[in-house]
C-alpha cells in the first residue's frame, strides 16, 4: 500500500470508519507477525503478541501523529510489547532459562566434543542463535530486531525507540559483535 492511501485510511479511521483500520492491519499483519516471531521465537507467542500489537494500535491510532510511517510505529509497538513479554517471563523464571531452548555448552564445543558444526542442523542453529539473542542486553536486542528483522531504517528506528540514529547504529553494531562472540565456535567454516 502506498503512503498516500495509508494516510487516507488513517484519516478515515480517526473519523470513525473501523473498516479502514481492518484494511490497514490486513496490509501490515504479515510483517508484524514476522517480527513477532523473531522477537518471541514461538509461533504461538507471535500470534498472541501480534494480537496485542493490533489491540494497542486500535486503541492508540487516534493519537498517531504521522511523523513516521505506520509500519515503523507498528514495529515499535511490537518490539516494546515483546520486551514487556520477555520481562514478564523472566520474572516468572527463577533460573533465567529460556523454555524449550538448549543451553549453549560452556566450553564452546559440540555436544560430545566433536567439531561443533557436525550434526548441527538449521533448527539447532536457530535455537542457538535464539539463546544467544536472549543473552544480549534488551535495548540492543530490540534495536537489532527492529532494524534487521523489521527492516526499519536507522532513522525510523531512532524515532520508534526515542533515541538518536547514532545510538541505533551503536546498538546494532554491538549486538552483532556480541552474537559473533557467543557463536564463534559454532560458526567456524
Amino acid at each position: 500500500m502506498d503512503e498516500l492511501t495509508e494516510r487516507q485510511l488513517i484519516k478515515r479511521f480517526k473519523r470513525g470508519d473501523t473498516a479502514a483500520f481492518d484494511t490497514l492491519m490486513t496490509d501490515h499483519y504479515d510483517k508484524v507477525y514476522a517480527l513477532a516471531c523473531r522477537t518471541t521465537g514461538s509461533e504461538d507467542e507471535a500470534h498472541a503478541l501480534a494480537q496485542d500489537v493490533f489491540v494497542q494500535a486500535y486503541q492508540s491510532l487516534g493519537g498517531f501523529d504521522g511523523r513516521s510511517r505506520l509500519a515503523t510505529w507498528l514495529y515499535s509497538i511490537t518490539v516494546n510489547k515483546g520486551i514487556d513479554r520477555r520481562r514478564a517471563a523472566a520474572a516468572q523464571r527463577k533460573l533465567g532459562i529460556v523454555p524449550g531452548l538448549p543451553d549453549l555448552p560452556s566450553d564452546g564445543r559440540g555436544r560430545s566434543g566433536e567439531d561443533p558444526t557436525v550434526g548441527l542442523d538449521a533448527e539447532e542453529l536457530g535455537e542457538m542463535i535464539a539463546r544467544a539473542m536472549a543473552r544480549i542486553p534488551e535495548d540492543q536486542r530490540a534495536t537489532l530486531e527492529l532494524v534487521t528483522h523489521g527492516q526499519v531504517s536507522y532513522v525510523d528506528a531512532a524515532r520508534a525507540l526515542d533515541c538518536s540514529k547514532q545510538t541505533v547504529a551503536w546498538r546494532v553494531w554491538n549486538a552483532r559483535r556480541l552474537l559473533r562472540e557467543m557463536l564463534q565456535d559454532y560458526l567456524k567454516p
